[in-house]
């Protein structure tokens, strides 16, 4: 599956084939993938630099091809774990619309009955002429088994959150020619994490990827879920991690729509309505918002507010019939795969057979799809957002 990617082949036990830029191939294998990830080259550094209480820990498993990092999150004077690496020699990531991360997703119910929030993370590049660091957020997609493989890509221009010992910088931006450093981190999320990393390859061209398809056994369980969600991103939304906030909403919401079983018509059509109504140009607070308010009408139409086909939006607007197409990341522009096929442009619409969507494998055939209806105006009043 993954050998057209270009793989750098070791130069006295170091990866020396690093810069990206003049590669042949149209991406790039940065790590991991079935090459193995480079174990010698990573480390685990956590919150106690700052006096904090956080664990983390770090495995390879399954030949180098599966990057295991775990821990426990402790918000007492801390509230992070990272793994982290440094290239012996710089990348050049210019001529690439974005990185795909491929991760098997996370078992959904945590416990016997309890549906958790998804985990948000930061992948993050630093550059050799920056102190500062810069990153993008992504969630780790659910699924009702563990083990299961999906994709997640993340264009450049997302990499836009730079910090430096926790401090933002307002007027700073990556240097793509000069990336010498890359890392995960888990933030401000307490309690146990796993994660399990594939892969993370450079893109020559934006791609988009399906949600992994999750039974629901009950409404109660959607509820469960969507209040879980709000707490989580709620959170970290608190803490000025926005970006973290908008990655576990549109997780959720995407992966509500993809469930082949236990989501209601009417409550997919209100979350495909939200996202159609998303603006990818607006803030990064504005989207939080938006996808919060969406959350929120869920919410509404599961106690029994129905906002469902036929009805109308608060302020009076007509519901209009669109399709809804999920995808794993917010990315503008991505091209969704459709049986096996990257198309131009991401349509509004994608015609598909069969009532329900189907599974899709990382960077492989398919896509789940469902059709949806698009609400003109969502407008919920809400006390307080994501808590």
């Amino acid at each position: 599956m993954w050998s057209h990617f270009l793989s750098a082949p070791p130069l006295f036990g170091i990866l020396a084939i690093l810069n990206a830029a003049d590669a042949a191939a149209s991406d790039f294998r940065i790590d991991g993938g079935e090459s193995g990830w480079d174990q010698n080259a990573w480390y685990v550094q956590v919150d106690g630099v700052m006096g904090g209480l956080s664990s983390g820990g770090l495995q390879f498993r399954e030949n180098r091809t599966t990057m295991a990092f775990s821990g426990d999150i402790n918000l007492r004077g801390g509230g992070f774990s990272s793994v982290r690496r440094r290239f012996y020699e710089e990348l050049d990531l210019s001529a690439f619309a974005g990185v795909v991360l491929t991760v098997e997703a996370d078992p959904i119910i945590a416990s016997v009955g309890t549906r958790t929030a998804p985990l948000g993370m930061h992948l993050q590049f630093g550059d050799s002429r920056s102190y500062p660091s810069f990153s993008s957020a992504f969630a780790i997609p659910l699924a009702n088994d563990s083990a299961q493989e999906v994709s997640v890509f993340l264009p450049m221009e997302s990499f836009d959150r730079g910090s430096y010992f926790g401090r933002q910088c307002r007027n700073c931006a990556l240097d793509l020619t000069k990336i010498n450093e890359m890392s995960f981190y888990v933030l401000f999320q307490e309690g146990p994490f796993d994660v399990r990393l594939k892969s993370v390859t450079a893109v020559k061209e934006a791609e988009a990827f399906a949600p992994l398809p999750i039974e629901f056994e009950s409404s109660e369980e959607v509820e469960r879920l969507l209040q879980a969600t709000i707490y989580s991103g709620g959170s970290l939304y608190d803490k000025s991690y926005s970006e973290l906030c908008i990655a576990l909403y549109w997780s959720v919401l995407n992966t509500l729509i993809a469930a082949p079983a236990g989501v209601s018509e009417s409550l997919r059509e209100v979350a495909c309505s939200g996202l159609a109504e998303l603006s990818l140009d607006s803030s990064k607070a504005e989207k939080a918002w938006s996808l919060r308010r969406t959350m929120d009408a869920m919410l509404s139409n599961i106690e029994g507010n129905d906002r469902s086909s036929g009805s109308t939006g608060s302020d009076g607007a007509e519901i209009e019939a669109i399709q809804c197409v999920p995808r794993t990341s917010i990315a503008e522009g991505a091209r969704p795969i459709v049986n096996g096929t990257s198309v131009e442009a991401f349509p509004d619409s994608i015609e598909t057979e069969g009532e329900n969507p189907s599974p899709l494998s990382p960077r492989s055939t398919g896509t789940s799809r469902f059709v949806g209806l698009k609400l003109a105006a969502i407008a919920v009043t809400t006390a307080l957002l994501c808590s």
